[in-house]
């Protein structure tokens, strides 16, 4: 079940995410919610969906574009503390041992989660 609340996207057959505005959601019948979807181009189009976020097809089988809601994304950046006694961070890293494994003598917290 989608959360409406939360941004929504569509997700393309070829996995390509777009940002998708809510327009409707109480339209009655089996694809109640309504949709704009924002092109690379800035352009829109509309489809329909249902609570679940498929999209609606005259032959769903050969297609797989759906309406999602976006997870939060977590990295892991090391601090560090430089001359002065500032702090920087460094690179992000997908996982908190590919975090440690580029830390150094100087870093201060190692893996710190950062969620976006």
């Amino acid at each position: 079940m989608l959360d409406l609340s939360k941004p929504l996207f569509y997700v393309d057959d070829d996995g390509e995410q777009f940002p998708a505005r809510l327009l409707a959601s109480d339209i009655k019948g089996d694809y109640p919610i309504v949709s704009a979807i924002t092109e690379a181009d800035r352009t829109e189009f509309i489809r329909t969906f249902t609570k679940e976020g498929a999209e609606y097809y005259d032959n769903p089988a050969r297609h797989s574009s759906a309406l999602v809601n976006r997870p939060p994304i977590t990295m892991y950046v090391n601090v560090y503390q430089i001359q002065g006694g500032r702090y920087i961070t460094g690179d992000l890293y997908k996982t908190p041992d590919d975090a440690r494994a580029h830390s150094s003598d100087c870093t201060v917290a190692v893996g710190l989660p950062i969620t976006f």
